[in-house]
C-alpha cells in the first residue's frame, strides 16, 4: 500500500488557494461613476487552481484519501466563477471517487492472488468482475478529471500563453498527474487480464515474487537514490529477466536482472515537489516466460522528498489607474530553508503574463497597467518557478482600478472686467494623487475659447481679450474644462460668474441720461417761465398785407381805438368786443400771448393744440375779422350775431 503524502503542505495549499479565491471576492468601493464592484467579474489566479488541481491529483497518486476529503470540505469556501463552478466542484468529487477505486483495486488484487495460490477459482472470478467494473468507474472518473482541467485551461486562455509562463508550467504539472494516474488503471488493467487468464484457465501457474528496496528513507529532489532487489518463482531466483521500476504507478525506467536473479540501479528522483514518492517494481512475464510465470509487483516502499520552500508575501497600492506605473512590493520568507540571492519571477494580470524580472529576496517591481485596463477588480500574481531544489512559489494580491478625479480646481478670476479690453483667468488642477501636469484647458467666455497647458504644478494661466458688444452691464458665465493628457484622469469642468462692463456703450447711455435729464429740461423750463412773463397787450398789433396805406391805417386806428375803449357802440367795436373775448379764452387756454409779429391765423393756428376741436370756431370767426381788417367790408348786423354766436361756442367749449 502506498503512503500518504505530507498533510501539512496539503493543508497549506489549500488554504493558499482559498485565500486567493476570498481576496479576489472582497467588495472595494469606487467612485459612482465606476464599475461596482458588487457586480463586478471575480477574478484570480489560475496557477493558484491549477497547483490545487495537481496537489489533489497528487493525493490520488498516493492514495491519501484524508486529503482528499479535506479538500472537499473547504471547496464551499473556495470563491470560483461560474464559468468553472461546476467543473471544480466534479473534480473534486471525481478525484475522491477514484482514490476509493484505486484503494479497493489494491486489495481486490491482493485477495485475487491469494485466492488463485489457494486454487479459488471461483471466488477469484467473481473478484475479478468487481475489479473490471470498479476499474470502468474509476476511468469515467478519470475522464471527469480531464475534463475539469480543460475547461480550466480554456477558461484562463492557456494554450495562448508560452509554454515557459508559470500558468502554462501549473497547468501542465495537471497534465501530467492525469496521465500518471492514466497509467496506474492501465497496470491494474494488465494485473487483471493476467489473473483473468489464470482463472480461465483453472491452472496455477508458478507464483512470482519480487522484492524492492532502496538504501534512504528520504532524498531532495534531484538526488540519486540506489535501489536493489530479487525476482524468484517458487523458491527459485530467476535471472536475465527484465524488471520495470514504477514510480507512483508509472514507468520510470528499466533494468534486468542478473544471472543469479538480483537487480540493482539507481534513478535520479524527480522534480516532483511532493511528500512522498512511492516506488515499486513489476516483472511481466514476455516470451518464453508466458504461461509459465505469473505477474509480479512488488509491496512499494516509500521515499520522503525533501525541497525548499519560500513563502512569498505582495503588497500594492490599495488603488491603480490606467495607463500608470505601479509598485509590487514582495518580500520571499525561507524560514530554514538557505536563502537565494536571486530568483526569476513573473508577473502576471487577470492570469496573462505580463512582466518578467529577476528579484532579491525583499523587492520592489515597477510596472505599467496598460491604458485599455477596464475600471474594477483585477489580480496581480507573481509567480516563481521551481528551480533545482527550491519549489514553486506563487502569490496573489487584489488590485482596484479607478479613475483619479481631480478633487480641487482652484481659479483666481478678477471681480469685474471691461469690455473692450482683457483680463487673466489663473488656477491650478490637483488630484488625490498629486498636481494634474500637462492638462488642456480649454475657457469659454461670450462665445469665445481661449486654450491653456497646466505646467508640472497644475497651474494654468491663460488671456482673454474682449472686443466691443452690444451689451451696458450684467453677470456674464466663464466656462472652464479640463482635458488631462494622462488616460487615468479624468475630464472636470466648472462654472463661474463674472460681472461684465461695456465702458463705451455705459459712457454713451451716460451722456445721454445727462442730456435727456438735466440740459433738455432745464432749457424747457427756461423757455416756459420766459413766455408766461409777457402779458396780453392791450392793443393787437396786426400785420395787414400790401394794401393801400390809408386803408390799412384807418382799420388798425379803429381797432385799436375800439377795443381800447370797449366801445359797444359802433358795429366794428361790438364785433370786436366779442372776437377780443375770443382771443383772451385762448390765450389763458394755451398760456401763449399774441406776439406783435404774428397774425391772428398764425396765432390761432399755434393755440390749435390747446384749443383742440375749437379751434375750427376761433378759425371761423377769425376769418370774419381778418376780412374786416384787410378788406373794405363794412360790418353788417348779421356780422355782429353771427361773430356773438361763435364767441358764446367757443365759451361753452373751452370755459369762461
Amino acid at each position: 500500500m502506498i503512503l500518504g503524502r505530507d498533510f501539512f503542505k496539503k493543508i497549506v495549499i489549500i488554504v493558499s488557494i482559498t485565500a486567493c479565491f476570498t481576496l479576489a471576492g472582497l467588495p472595494v468601493f469606487a467612485a459612482s461613476s465606476q464599475e461596482n464592484p458588487d457586480t463586478a467579474a471575480v477574478v484570480f489566479s489560475g496557477v493558484s487552481l491549477f497547483q490545487f488541481y495537481s496537489g489533489t491529483l497528487d493525493s490520488v497518486l498516493a492514495k491519501n484519501q484524508q486529503d482528499i476529503e479535506t479538500d472537499i470540505q473547504v471547496s464551499p469556501f473556495a470563491n470560483v466563477p461560474p464559468a468553472v463552478e461546476d467543473s471544480f466542484n466534479n473534480f473534486l468529487s471525481s478525484a475522491g471517487n477514484l482514490c476509493s477505486l484505486i484503494l479497493g483495486l489494491d486489495g481486490i488484487v491482493s485477495d485475487t492472488k491469494l485466492l488463485l495460490q489457494e486454487s479459488r477459482y471461483t471466488e477469484a472470478a467473481s473478484l475479478y468482475t468487481e475489479a473490471f467494473t470498479n476499474l470502468a468507474i474509476a476511468e469515467e472518473n478519470l475522464d471527469s478529471i480531464k475534463q475539469a482541467a480543460s475547461i480550466a485551461g480554456s477558461q484562463f486562455k492557456v494554450t495562448g500563453v508560452s509554454t515557459d509562463s508559470s500558468i502554462s508550467v501549473a497547468y501542465t504539472a495537471v497534465q501530467g498527474d492525469i496521465q500518471r494516474l492514466s497509467d496506474l488503471l492501465n497496470l491494474y488493467r494488465t494485473i487483471l487480464q493476467q489473473q483473468q487468464t489464470e482463472i480461465s484457465n483453472k491452472s496455477l501457474l508458478p507464483s512470482s515474487d519480487i522484492t524492492i528496496g532502496i538504501d534512504q528513507s528520504e532524498a531532495y529532489v534531484g538526488d540519486t537514490v540506489s535501489f536493489r532487489g530479487t525476482l524468484s518463482a517458487n523458491g527459485q531466483l530467476l535471472g536475465n529477466r527484465r524488471i520495470e521500476i514504477l514510480l507512483d504507478g508509472s514507468l520510470y525506467l528499466t533494468v534486468n536482472t542478473d544471472s543469479h536473479g538480483h537487480y540493482f540501479g539507481s534513478f535520479q528522483v524527480p522534480y516532483w515537489y511532493v511528500s512522498l514518492i512511492n516506488i515499486q517494481s513489476l516483472y511481466f512475464p514476455q516470451a518464453g516466460d508466458v504461461g509459465n510465470y505469473d505477474l509480479a509487483l512488488s509491496p512499494s516502499v516509500s521515499l520522503k522528498i525533501l525541497f525548499y520552500t519560500a513563502v512569498l508575501t505582495l503588497r500594492t497600492a490599495t488603488n491603480a489607474y490606467s495607463g500608470r506605473d505601479i509598485d509590487i512590493i514582495g518580500q520571499f520568507e525561507y524560514g530554514a530553508s538557505p536563502v537565494v540571492d536571486e530568483r526569476n519571477i513573473e508577473i502576471s494580470l487577470d492570469n496573462v503574463p505580463f512582466v518578467e524580472s529577476e528579484v532579491s529576496a525583499a523587492f520592489t517591481q515597477k510596472i505599467a497597467l496598460p491604458a485599455d485596463t477596464t475600471i474594477g477588480n483585477h489580480l496581480i500574481t507573481v509567480s516563481v518557478l521551481a528551480e533545482g531544489r527550491y519549489s514553486p512559489v506563487v502569490a496573489s494580491v487584489n488590485l482596484t482600478v479607478v479613475k483619479a478625479i481631480p478633487v480641487l480646481l482652484t481659479t483666481k478670476l478678477p471681480f469685474a472686467v471691461m469690455i473692450p479690453g482683457s483680463f487673466h483667468v489663473r488656477g491650478k488642477l490637483t488630484s488625490s494623487i498629486g498636481p494634474v501636469s500637462q492638462a488642456r484647458v480649454t475657457i469659454t467666455f461670450e462665445g469665445k475659447q481661449v486654450s491653456a497647458v497646466s505646467g508640472d504644478d497644475g497651474t494654468f494661466n491663460a488671456v482673454i481679450r474682449n472686443s466691443m458688444g452690444f451689451g451696458l452691464f450684467g453677470s456674464q458665465s466663464l466656462q472652464i474644462t479640463s482635458t488631462p493628457m494622462e488616460p487615468w484622469q479624468t475630464t472636470v469642468a466648472a462654472s463661474h460668474n463674472v460681472i461684465t462692463v461695456y465702458v463705451v456703450n455705459c459712457s454713451v447711455f451716460f451722456l445721454i441720461l445727462v442730456f435727456l435729464g438735466i440740459i433738455l429740461p432745464r432749457r424747457l423750463k427756461f423757455r416756459i417761465v420766459a413766455m408766461s412773463k409777457k402779458k396780453l397787450p392791450q392793443a393787437i398789433v396786426v400785420t395787414a398785407p400790401d394794401l393801400p396805406t390809408s386803408a390799412v391805417s384807418s382799420v388798425a386806428e379803429n381797432l385799436a381805438a375800439d377795443i381800447g375803449r370797449r366801445d359797444e357802440s359802433t358795429p366794428v367795436g361790438r364785433l370786436f368786443y366779442w372776437y377780443r373775448v375770443v382771443i383772451l379764452l385762448v390765450q389763458k387756454v394755451s398760456g401763449l400771448l399774441l406776439k406783435p409779429n404774428q397774425t391772428l391765423r398764425e396765432y390761432i393756428s399755434d393755440t390749435g393744440q390747446a384749443t383742440g376741436s375749437t379751434g375750427k370756431i376761433i378759425l371761423e370767426f377769425t376769418r370774419i375779422v381778418e376780412k374786416v381788417l384787410y378788406s373794405h367790408h363794412q360790418v353788417t348786423e348779421d356780422d355782429i350775431k353771427n361773430g356773438q354766436q361763435l364767441a358764446r361756442k367757443v365759451r361753452e367749449s373751452i370755459g369762461k
